[in-house]
């Protein structure tokens, strides 16, 4: 009776086999399998959030347009307006300054109707299609000013805004009347320091938007007028303040929940 016992005690075990099984193999295909499933789910998911959180161009407004490039008549909604300031269009100076659209250059010259209160507004649209979170970014740039750290006061000589006209109606004693009225959406104040670190710069403005409204895009220059300082007095003659664009992009949607 010993030699079979023997013989079955001599023969090798086999530590490795549970890895050639078949259950075993099915069962690790099918894990990995969902594994791989989820983690292209979560990413898919990932890449299309991101391309949905992404600021949407909705249109430009260029500052020195097709419509109105300083005409000495009122000029008309539509596109960016003018109440003072001049355009600058040559090809040659347009090229050195970086760009090929034309541009409208500050200046206390009054275009039409007086000095007015902006250096440029408009274009009283209706931007805005749905609710949601929206930027304007205004590009601008200063040219001839002192390097940021050879200035000694930080001065501001800008002043952008985001504003939209509303209708308002009120009883009166001849029936009902209606008249407007501005509400100012965001402000930015701009630095000379922003200016004098050299090349063109992007100032965002960012507000939230219905559907109702006219809105406008508006620069203000401190520049002693409409109770502003005049911070733009302690400028040299050869420092020139240039206006490209106003983008306006969206840059998420109000999502409502169900009633």
């Amino acid at each position: 009776m010993s030699a079979p016992i023997q013989a079955a005690a001599s023969q090798p075990i086999d530590h490795w086999s549970w890895l050639t099984d078949s259950g075993f193999l099915s069962s690790l295909g099918s894990a990995v399998g969902g594994f791989v499933a989820i983690l292209l789910f979560f990413g898919i998911r990932s890449v299309v959030a991101y391309f949905r959180s992404r600021p949407k161009l909705l249109r430009t407004y260029f500052c020195a347009n097709c419509l109105n490039r300083g005409n000495v008549e009122k000029e008309m909604a539509g596109e960016i307006q003018h109440n003072r300031g001049r355009l600058v269009s040559d090809k040659e100076e347009l090229k050195k300054l970086g760009t090929k659209n034309d541009l409208w250059e500050y200046s206390k010259d009054p275009v039409h109707g007086g000095h007015g209160s902006c250096i440029f507004y408009g274009p009283y649209s209706t931007d805005f299609s749905e609710p949601g979170s929206y930027c304007a970014t205004f590009r601008i740039r200063g040219v001839g000013l002192s390097r940021p750290e050879e200035l000694f006061e930080d001065y501001i000589l800008l002043e952008l805004d985001v504003s939209k006209k509303n209708t308002k109606f009120v009883p009166t004693e001849k029936g009902i009347a209606a008249f407007q009225y501005d509400t100012t959406m965001c402000r930015r104040f701009v630095r000379i320091t922003e200016l004098a670190a050299g090349g063109w710069k992007e100032f965002d403005l960012h507000f939230q938007a219905d559907t109702h409204g006219i809105w406008e895009y508006r620069c203000f220059a401190y520049d002693g007028l409409n109770e502003r300082a005049d911070n733009c007095s302690n400028l040299g003659k050869s420092v020139r303040i240039l206006f490209d664009s106003v983008a306006i992009k969206k840059i998420r949607r109000f999502e409502i929940p169900p009633g």
